[in-house]
């Protein structure tokens, strides 16, 4: 619900255009939006911008300039500095910045990513994002999400195909849906079309960008594979049952660290312990909305 304030909240938020930094601004300004009426301008934060400053505040007639700037991606850090300084305006950034918190008025940064929490530090459970928790689930359903290649684990095809497989097999009454991400190997695409024909397989080529969180909302229980912590923290926000497949991670992995610290708290579940039904001793994660109403009440908005 919308609070009484008599103008809108007016936000600038700057983008790589990244898909993952991308859900994450749309999360916190979706939860911004129900909390005060919101305003945004989005700024597209290109590698080598040019003139950046003096185009958008010339642009930006008397009552348009921001009441505070939001910026996700280290493209646009110094950006967001530079408007920070020009419009004499507070700067929020997602996830760890590449320059000192000092810098920023608000840091959102994930546990998992170890800041010493500072006044202008709120530490969340993953990164924020757009997927809104809800009980209104389709009976039966299923969503299987592969991740692929990443700096944290190292893939196995072959392995990931067998989980695949023994997760289809143990709960044959559920209508089952496997989505790809951009780092899935073709390998593994190919088998699951030629091993698995009767199983809907979406690659992102395949799908828009509200595909797989209206698809992760309605799912009764969703199993990702653990290189992708926004994957599956997505998947515990939607509200359903999340179990993780295993990856071999690679020494000194956070991710993996995360990942055991999720399974330790009975957040998810996997393979050998899986999870059955919600785990009801745990609150909801809804941390968009968390950020939101922190954001609001520390920037004195």
């Amino acid at each position: 619900m919308n609070s009484p304030h008599t103008s809108p909240l007016i936000v600038w938020a700057l983008t790589d255009n990244k898909p993952g930094h991308r859900n994450q601004l749309e999360g916190l300004i979706s939860a911004l939006s129900e909390l005060r009426t919101t305003k945004v301008k989005w700024l597209s934060i290109k590698k080598h911008s040019q003139g950046l400053i003096d185009t958008l505040t010339q642009k930006s007639p008397p009552g348009h300039t921001p009441d505070v700037l939001i910026a996700a991606g280290h493209r646009t850090h110094l950006q967001l500095l530079a408007l920070k300084r020009t419009l004499k305006k507070p700067a929020v950034v997602l996830m760890k910045p590449s320059l000192p918190l000092s810098w920023f008025d608000l840091c959102l940064i994930p546990r998992h990513d170890k800041v010493t929490r500072t006044t202008n530090v709120i530490e969340t459970l993953g990164p924020v994002n757009r997927i809104h928790p809800t009980d209104d689930k389709t009976p039966n359903s299923g969503l299987i999400v592969l991740g692929g290649h990443s700096k944290h684990f190292i893939w196995d095809t072959a392995d990931v195909m067998q989980q695949v497989q023994h997760i289809i097999q143990r709960s044959p009454q559920t209508h089952w849906k496997i989505a790809t991400s951009r780092r899935t190997p073709n390998d593994i695409i190919e088998q699951i079309r030629l091993q698995l024909p009767y199983i809907s397989l979406k690659t992102p080529a395949q799908t828009d960008n509200n595909w797989l969180s209206k698809t992760m909302q309605h799912s009764e229980q969703i199993w990702g594979t653990q290189d992708s912590i926004s994957m599956i923290y997505e998947a515990i926000t939607s509200g359903a049952e999340v179990n993780i497949m295993t990856l071999r991670p690679h020494k000194k992995s956070r991710v993996a660290e995360e990942m055991q610290r999720l399974l330790d708290e009975g957040r998810v579940g996997n393979l050998m312990h899986p999870m059955k039904g919600k785990s009801h001793a745990l609150p909801p994660l809804d941390e968009a909305t968390r950020c939101a109403t922190q954001l609001l009440e520390r920037l004195g908005l």
